[in-house]
């Protein structure tokens, strides 16, 4: 495999649930077992488009078998079986397939993915895939345990981004890169999923030089629904032609993920086959930014408090209708009283009242005080919260309290439903990460946590 690498780009398969129609209601690994003619037939026609790599079709099994379900390792020895046989025929390489893994303090990600690589290694896997993760939570871990057993083992570990770069979980592709390019036990680094593959290239851009060679799998377009049906409509001119752009700046591993077919493979085939032998060996690092002015990144309260003065802060609640009046008066008289910061609790009880963002804003831009608005994981899935962090940014307030959230009153449940996307840990990182060069912020807004001392973790 590295020695393929070396010489030329390395062609994946394409998607197989999107592209293999399981029963409704059916894992698309059980018709490893239940429809194994069916499961051949997809390999041996991403072969015959030209793959010179092609995966397991086993991307659930870690969730699988996190969750203890039964015969989740016979799904891997038939999903093995077949990938071998078919890639028999042609000499292709097989990819043991594992997609995300939960994380549990009962069972966390690393021994998943252990368990799951060590069968595929039992089997006679020599190559692995961790794919379309959100986060590194476990892999490394499990990888370096793998390597141990298997030191020839070959791996590739790939990331689901969105278009603005960062993954469900609020992580930023390029620190996800170097991250695990560091690590010494990765082989391969990249992204799939999620993203088409113009916006895909744009992200390559955004990492550099990984130090590894390079892997990129998009899917074939954006998913547009119709009816019952989910439905991918890029085409495979298009698919063609911005992968091998990829290739020609110097990507080494290419292949497709949701949406994409056979004939996906076979046109991204012809143009990677028409390129020039000679290809850079990793994509140009971005160039460097032109300096741009220095950011004011403290305030009044920052600097106080990083000087070692005694602060004052004050919690007071935001009004349960839409008059802020009172709020306002009850604003300036603790700013003359000495407070120095104003903290804004964001619906506590899981009870309405008016957004503390905005609140906070309305609050530092008529009075100048420095504000601390609390930003629950409850009500805001990923967009929202960036969306709200980008308008705290412009009017001024660099401090937010990152706090999970109450949940909702159990009497409520079935009109209104939480929207947990990340605790305040994960959420504390995404809003660091949005700072830094050629990113959305261009000085951190400074996170705070509420701590309880009794318990020792904290």
């Amino acid at each position: 495999m590295r020695k393929l690498l070396a010489q030329r780009p390395l062609l994946f398969d394409g998607g197989m649930g999107t592209y293999y129609k399981a029963k409704p209601g059916q894992e698309c690994e059980q018709a490893n077992l239940t429809d194994p003619e069916g499961i051949l037939a997809v390999h041996r026609a991403y072969l015959a488009a030209g793959a010179d790599a092609i995966k397991t079709n086993t991307f659930s099994l870690p969730r699988l078998a996190a969750a203890q379900q039964l015969g989740w390792e016979q799904l891997a020895d038939a999903g093995w079986q077949l990938a071998a046989k078919a890639a028999g025929e042609t000499g292709a390489a097989v990819f043991a397939d594992l997609g995300p893994a939960p994380d549990t303090e009962n069972l966390p990600a690393e021994q998943v993915y252990l368990a799951v690589a060590k069968r595929f290694a039992l089997l006679g896997a020599r190559n692995f895939l961790f794919e379309t993760l959100s986060a590194e939570d476990g892999v490394l871990e499990a990888i370096r345990a793998l390597k141990q057993t298997v030191p020839e083992a070959f791996v590739l570990v790939s990331f689901a981004v969105l278009p603005d770069g960062y993954t469900r979980e609020g992580r930023y592709c390029a620190e996800l890169v170097r991250r695990v390019a560091q690590s010494g036990v990765v082989d391969a680094v990249g992204l799939n999923c999620v993203s088409a593959p113009g916006a895909m290239r744009a992200l390559v851009q955004q990492l550099g030089d990984a130090g590894l060679p390079l892997s990129v799998m998009p899917n074939a377009g954006y998913p547009v629904v119709a009816r019952a049906q989910v439905r991918y409509q890029g085409k495979p001119e298009y698919f063609a032609r911005e992968l091998s752009r990829l290739a020609a700046e110097g990507v080494r591993i290419l292949g497709g993920c949701c949406g994409t077919t056979p004939q996906h493979i076979a046109a991204l085939r012809t143009a990677l086959d028409a390129l020039p032998e000679a290809l850079p060996a990793a994509p140009a690092a971005k160039p460097a930014a032109a300096a741009k002015p220095a950011v004011e990144t403290d305030d009044a309260f920052l600097r106080k408090l990083r000087t070692g003065q005694r602060v004052i802060a004050v919690e007071l609640d935001s009004p349960k209708d839409a008059d802020l009046t009172a709020y306002l008066e009850g604003a300036r008289r603790l700013q003359t009283a000495g407070a120095d910061l104003l903290t804004i609790a964001d619906c506590p009880i899981a009870r309405a009242r008016m957004d503390s963002s905005l609140v906070a804003c309305r609050v530092h831009r008529e009075l100048g005080m420095n504000v601390l608005p609390h930003m629950t994981c409850r009500d805001r899935n990923l967009n929202a919260t960036k969306a709200l962090l980008l308008g705290l940014y412009a009017e001024g307030v660099r401090e937010v309290l990152a706090i999970t959230g109450d949940p909702i009153p159990t009497a409520e449940r079935d009109e209104v439903k939480n929207v947990y996307q990340f605790n305040s840990r994960k959420l504390a990182q995404y809003i660091v990460s949005l700072a830094g060069e050629g990113r959305e912020m261009p000085a951190p807004i400074t996170v705070f946590w509420c701590a309880e001392p009794e318990r020792p973790q904290f």
